[in-house]
């Protein structure tokens, strides 16, 4: 026990005196035997739980190791297993397996928001530094609306977005060997549209912020609201019922449900689970980009 509180273990299994003994007899007299042998032929454990998903996954090995254990043992006895399996029976799932890890769960969503946060940073950065040289304001001299100026960043970003989106989706792939059961292309175009949305957010950024620092503390601020409610972390189902509606109001929640069924369910453009988070991305391109030239519109004739 001290181990597990010096935290070099993350469990110990106790066997009570004489535990072979009364197990043969919890066997043998089944409901009948005596309290004293029901206890005595139990296994304890203690867990370090402060690891949920650690905690659960020794459980689960537990359980299903016991389980093998006992089969194995009634086969070598030449005993029906049938009756020794317990009446609950999980068959085959529809999507996944049944050793499905959490990496395969928090990877879709983390891989949307890094894809969301670094053209955000990038485009901001890029545009607050020509404002800052004056080269913007030169050029809207010649007759250059920020529309233009817009969609000339938005060309450069868009193909640092491309060799990023292709990257890291390779990594997953490759690296972190996250098998892809959908369409792979339709992945992909998901991961460049919500790096649209975050280059389009980052010029809304760059019209509000005058410095460089000041943009990303924002976008920083902004990021981690987004990466912790969007249902990254955790399920959408596991937080309270009113931070459920907030989440479905981030960017990156929908989309991210999105590239999940994609890639776990391998389910298509048309299902219920997949277009709303192209729908809300798009959504939230064009009022990122409406907001933008509104703002530099009405600071303009101010």
């Amino acid at each position: 026990m001290n181990d597990i509180r010096l935290t070099k273990l993350w469990g110990v299994m106790i066997f009570s005196a004489n535990f072979t003994e009364n197990l043969k007899d919890r066997f043998l007299f089944g409901v009948y035997a005596g309290e004293d042998n029901l206890k005595q032929s139990r296994v304890t454990f203690h867990l370090d739980m402060s690891s949920k998903q650690v905690g659960l996954q020794i459980q689960k090995n537990l359980y299903s190791s016991l389980q093998d254990f006992m089969f194995s043992l009634a086969r070598a006895c030449k005993v029906d297993t049938n009756g020794m399996d317990t009446p609950l029976h999980f068959d085959t799932p529809v999507y996944g397996n049944n050793d499905t890890n959490f990496t395969e769960f928090i990877a879709p969503g983390v891989l949307l928001s890094l894809l969301f946060f670094f053209p955000l940073c990038s485009a901001g950065v890029s545009m607050i530094t020509e404002k800052k040289s004056g080269a913007m304001e030169r050029t809207m001299v010649t007759g250059v609306t920020h529309l233009d100026l817009m969609i000339s960043h938005f060309l450069t970003q868009i193909v640092l977005l491309i060799c990023q989106a292709a990257f890291s989706f390779a990594i997953m792939i490759s690296v972190f060997k996250i098998q892809v059961h959908g369409s792979i292309v339709l992945a992909l175009a998901l991961g460049m549209e919500i790096g649209i949305s975050g280059i389009s957010f980052g010029f809304l950024m760059a019209a509000v912020c005058n410095d460089e620092l000041e943009a990303v503390m924002v976008s920083m601020a902004t990021f981690f609201p987004n990466f912790i409610l969007s249902g990254v972390m955790w399920p959408l189902e596991g937080m309270p019922y009113y931070l459920q509606h907030i989440s479905y109001a981030l960017p990156c929640t929908l989309a991210g449900e999105t590239l999940r069924s994609i890639i776990a369910r391998g389910v298509t453009f048309s299902h219920n689970a997949v277009w709303p988070g192209f729908l809300s991305t798009w959504i939230y391109i064009c009022f990122y980009w409406v907001l933008t030239l509104s703002y530099t519109h009405f600071k303009k004739r101010k």
